[in-house]
């Protein structure tokens, strides 16, 4: 019936005796038949345990059914009667192992179901590299998806050498617990010491590390646990060109992380259009400052002993407008200029330098003429001194928006030289 044995019916009524006995009649009769057929010279040798391997129309073993039943005892006689046999999953998917772990999980370990899980676990690994579903997955993918940390430490105790194992798209567990957001699974993993290093940077088929996955997720707590973590490598590229540390999206401890030497750095297609843009507004404050220069603001005058002379000359605004435009013009020629010679360098050392003298530069040129305009502006509106306060104070407000991002960009230059140093003392 259904294409059950009697070593099946054995199984669901927990009898032991009528097991062992049946799997000693089972080996006696094809030993003898073998032995008939070595005499005749014919037949093929047989397995002494096939009554093991039968299936019903379900997919089920004998120990399917054991587990199912919750029978203990004759769990631990199928187990011992071949403990080198590998199960497979049924026509549901699942392997003697998976139904243990779930009747446990929903009787709370009661009517010996965590006793029968523990003793598979110990007594037949082998069951989690068992492959199930499209996707290919084993036992440990299952339980990363269900952030099931409990299974994990089981796996990781009785079966390490699974923890590498990966499905068909070249992920292992913590690609999946990573792609899930599994954070109380990534935190367990990171905290076992003699997880191999090679789990924590395995890439997929796409050449994603867990936590190039964990960083596109978004999810900074997950993010954190493996840039924090000096074991997981943070220089990693996928298929797609993509650095890990691009894929992050928000701030952390650069130190920490230990990546103070690597995150700033760009790729050169960044720095090309990094050089090209800083070009730009170098030329621009160029154009700019020396057009403000030729025409002054008030004009000049137009006849007797003075003629051609600036008609608010005399004036101090007028003086700090001169002199503000000037050092506007300078700084911004001087950056064009290190862009053309930083395009013609073929060390790097060199190239770099060039590049942080135009960035200086052109941020100096951006504070002159930002200088120039508002003394430009109070020297043509002397006359109505409350309009030029007015102007002087709303043109003000550029210099407290800049604050912040100078701020940044000073901290940033702090962490690299404090990472330069430290690089060269170690």
């Amino acid at each position: 019936e259904g294409g059950r044995t009697a070593l099946h019916h054995a199984a669901v009524r927990g009898e032991p005796e009528m097991l062992k006995f049946l799997i000693n009649a089972g080996t006696k009769s094809y030993n003898e038949d073998d032995e008939e057929d070595i005499e005749s010279g014919g037949g093929e040798k047989l397995q002494p345990k096939m009554l093991l391997t039968m299936v019903d129309e379900q997919g089920d073993t004998a120990l399917h059914k054991a587990v199912l039943s919750y029978k203990l005892e004759a769990v631990r006689f199928l187990v011992d009667a071949d403990p080198d046999f590998e199960y497979s999953s049924n026509i549901s998917g699942d392997t003697p192992l998976i139904i243990a772990i779930r009747e446990a999980q929903l009787n709370e370990n009661k009517y010996d179901t965590g006793k029968i899980r523990k003793l598979l676990f110990m007594m037949q690994p082998n069951q989690i590299k068992v492959r199930t579903g499209e996707n290919e997955w084993t036992l440990l993918h299952h339980a990363a998806y269900n952030g099931d940390v409990s299974i994990i430490a089981d796996i990781i105790k009785f079966c390490p050498s699974c923890l590498e194992l990966v499905d068909n798209e070249g992920k292992n567990f913590l690609h999946i617990a990573a792609k899930w957001e599994k954070v109380q699974v990534v935190k367990h993993v990171l905290g076992a010491r003699d997880i191999p290093v090679s789990v924590l940077n395995d890439q997929d088929n796409d050449g994603n590390t867990p936590l190039h996955i964990a960083a596109i997720t978004g999810n900074e707590t997950l993010t954190r646990c493996f840039l924090f973590d000096p074991r997981v490598v943070k220089t990693t590229v996928n298929k797609d060109g993509q650095p890990v540390l691009h894929a992050i999206k928000f701030s952390y401890d650069k130190r920490k992380a230990g990546v103070f030497d690597i995150v700033d750095t760009v790729d050169q297609s960044d720095l090309k259009d990094q050089r090209d843009f800083d070009l730009v507004v170098g030329a621009l404050i160029a154009t700019v400052s020396f057009t403000a220069g030729i025409t002054v603001p008030g004009g000049y005058i137009s006849d007797g002993p003075n003629q051609g002379m600036a008609v608010l000359s005399k004036k101090g605004s007028f003086v700090a407008f001169i002199i503000s435009n000037n050092m506007a013009l300078i700084f911004s020629l001087y950056a064009v200029f290190s862009h053309f010679c930083a395009r013609r360098l073929s060390e790097e050392a060199e190239i770099i330098y060039q590049l942080n003298v135009a960035t200086f530069c052109t941020l100096a040129a951006i504070y002159c003429m930002m200088v120039a305009f508002i003394m430009g502006s109070f020297a043509v509106l002397a006359n109505s001194s409350w309009l030029g306060i007015v102007v002087s104070i709303i043109s003000c407000f550029f210099f407290i928006f800049a604050c912040r991002p100078m701020w940044r960009i000073a901290m940033q230059r702090k962490r690299c030289t404090a990472a330069s140093q430290h690089k060269r003392s170690t």
